[in-house]
């Protein structure tokens, strides 16, 4: 019998293959709680309740008005698909909530039974565990060369997919391993049929993000992508931009959940920092602040304040973290002498104190609030990467490096935590004999030189990033983050076809711990609280948008009551 998911009948606990493959993506069991301790949003202490989720709720919605944002990344194409301003705000402002609808996509949080939020997809059949048939809803393209308003069909998904399996599209490794996903083919206009060369854990998950979104068919070639305005049926289309300096988008009429969006135009003005939209926000010029700019509870604190009731605070556990990243393609970072040395040179705690003010935890491979990874916490491993100066500094000597030289430590000047924290963490470095020249450059620079394989740099920062990257392969533009190790592929590929969930549970505390001992290049060091603040008049917002909500960050319920 063929196993379905639609918006009303999500695959359960009952069903062998279909449920292994779900809950995979979705994090367990459903005997685990769902409950605040894994994630759920907290509403921040703000006065007045004008803006709050609940009271929107039973509002009714005002169309019309401009969204204003910002952000602190320049990008330098348009492509959805291509290295270069990814991950970044922008790419969530034009793709998760703008220009594109992905097929599905996996709420990080609420029951287990509930995570699986379709989109574009009407529905997924599973008549077995390699073959899933998914049909789409009806939708049109934006009224814009090359697709001119025509209709979205299964064959420009089949064409998006093959062109996601060869690099430099950043397909991900579901999509470019050649051992995860063997053929997706068109059934009819709306009907897609995909097959797996086994049973795969994660293809739901592997549908999210970039790999999700479909472009038309005439598009998909590299500098097409990069150099023309973007095509889609998301709910809003592109209107204008001034390279650099700020991009607009408009409502789009044809969009097939009518009457969404309410907001009639979003405006994405780009700034040179964290600072700069600071006071964009203070002073009213953009509606909201992402936690890319408010990086401090402090920082939080002081805003909530000063505006007081003008403004709704929401606070959330992150799914990420700060880590370092040595350059495993270089010397010395190849010896794993060097590598947990610099795991035993650095007092993190001092990190989360000084720099984010006690609000952050230590963390190893993934943050407490990743309930869909079974995370190990850092006193699981700190026999291997725990806090010893005396130690890091023994193993420097042993491993024969010349700590004559400097070493560059890039960090993004954008990011002032960042900033702080690697000074401080090159501080403690130097204790131990290590020198290096902590060097903040633009993100676009830090982008290109810390992601493709072998990688410009010697040590840099990365957030915390999930299972496929650990691979040699990841299909990623983070390719640098991965040991490329036989043992640690094997064991990811292991996980990846494990449809059991507690078997796969299992396997998750064996990769952190098989990381942990061989000093994975990709640093763990601490993760923390995301804090989101807007105006009370932006309304229409879930309680717990920004982690776990609907359609994790999409949002077409928004809209703005300016009296």
């Amino acid at each position: 019998m063929a196993r379905a998911l639609t918006r009303r009948r999500m695959l359960g606990g009952a069903l062998a293959t279909g449920a292994g493959a779900f809950l995979a993506a979705c994090g367990g069991d459903s005997g685990k709680s769902s409950g605040p301790a894994q994630g759920a949003a907290t509403q921040a202490p703000a006065a007045g309740t004008g803006g709050s989720p609940q009271a929107a709720a039973t509002e009714a919605p005002k169309p019309g008005g401009q969204l204003r944002e910002a952000t602190i990344t320049q990008t330098p194409h348009f492509s959805p698909f291509h290295p270069g301003a990814d991950p970044s705000f922008v790419n969530t402002w034009r793709r998760v909530n703008g220009y594109y609808e992905g097929q599905w996509t996996i709420k990080t949080a609420g029951p287990v039974g509930e995570r699986l939020s379709l989109r574009l997809a009407s529905s997924v059949e599973q008549p077995d565990e390699t073959t899933y048939i998914v049909k789409l809803h009806p939708a049109t393209y934006h009224n814009r060369a090359p697709a001119n308003g025509r209709k979205v069909t299964a064959e420009d998904r089949v064409e998006t997919a093959k062109f996601l399996m060869k690099p430099p599209a950043s397909g991900g490794s579901f999509f470019q391993s050649g051992k995860d996903l063997k053929s997706v083919s068109a059934v009819d206009e709306l009907t897609l049929r995909y097959e797996t060369f086994g049973p795969r854990a994660f293809f739901y998950e592997a549908q999210n993000g970039a790999p999700g979104y479909i472009v038309p068919k005439e598009m998909l070639d590299e500098e097409t992508l990069k150099r023309t305005i973007p095509v889609g049926q998301g709910p809003y289309e592109y209107k204008a931009h001034t390279q650099g300096s700020i991009e607009e988008a408009k409502r789009f009429d044809g969009y097939r959940l009518k009457p969404k969006p309410y907001i009639d135009e979003k405006k994405l003005t780009f700034m040179p920092d964290n600072v700069a939209v600071e006071a964009a926000f203070r002073a009213n010029q953009i509606d909201a602040i992402d936690s890319e700019s408010v990086q401090s509870v402090k920082q939080k604190d002081a805003l909530l304040k000063d505006l007081g009731n003008r403004v709704v605070a929401n606070t959330y556990p992150s799914t990420s973290g700060m880590a370092l990243v040595v350059n495993i393609n270089r010397k010395p970072w190849d010896d794993p002498r060097v590598r947990e040395a610099i795991y035993r040179a650095i007092d993190v705690d001092r990190i989360i104190n000084v720099v984010f003010f006690g609000d952050a935890r230590r963390s190893w491979y993934y943050s407490p609030a990743s309930t869909t990874r079974n995370p190990l916490s850092h006193d699981d491993v700190k026999q291997w990467v725990g806090f010893d100066q005396k130690k890091a500094a023994d193993l420097l000597k042993a491993s024969g490096i010349d700590l004559s030289k400097e070493y560059e430590f890039m960090v993004p000047v954008e990011n002032q935590s960042w900033v702080d924290g690697g000074r401080l963490a090159a501080e403690d470095l130097a204790k131990v004999g290590l020198k290096t020249r902590v060097n903040p450059v633009v993100r676009n620079i830090y982008l290109q030189r810390a992601g493709p394989k072998p990688g410009d740099f010697d040590i840099t920062m990365s957030v915390f990033l999930d299972y496929q990257y650990m691979k040699s392969k990841s299909g990623t533009f983070w390719d640098s983050t991965s040991l490329q190790d036989p043992e640690v592929d094997a064991l990811v590929e292991k996980i990846e076809q494990t449809i059991d969930v507690k078997v796969r549970d299992n396997l998750w505390k064996d990769i952190q711990l098989m990381l942990a001992r061989k000093y994975s290049n990709m640093m763990p060091m601490l993760s923390g609280n995301v804090h989101h603040l807007r105006y009370a008049y932006l309304k229409g917002l879930s309680p717990d948008h920004g982690f776990g909500n609907v359609s994790a960050g999409w949002q077409d319920e928004r809209w703005l009551d300016k009296k």
